[in-house]
């Protein structure tokens, strides 16, 4: 089990990565490493339990398709705003 500071942290990566666009799971680990330069290395498997967390929270849709993608929801947007806000950041969508 993950810490809650450290899920909060990859909640939080997660948000920002789909933020812009639809996004494939491997491009989400490939920005969360990129973003952190190299600090979290996350697989594709363990990252699974995560994105279906956040899908049934309501924060990101996942698009079932040929390959499975994820997008931000207005929930979503909402929390990388508020987040955003409290850190004074802006956060383009």
């Amino acid at each position: 089990m993950l810490s809650p500071t450290f899920q909060f942290t990859v909640d939080m990566l997660i948000l920002q990565v789909v933020t812009t666009n639809v996004t494939y799971i491997s491009e989400i680990c490939s920005r969360i490493q990129s973003s952190t330069g190299g600090a979290i290395v996350v697989n594709q498997a363990a990252l699974l339990p995560t994105l279906s967390r956040m899908t049934e929270k309501g924060w990101i849709l996942l698009e079932v398709g040929i390959v499975p993608a994820y997008r931000l929801t207005d929930h979503g947007q909402q929390l990388v705003q508020n987040f955003s806000r409290n850190l004074g950041v802006s956060v383009h969508r």
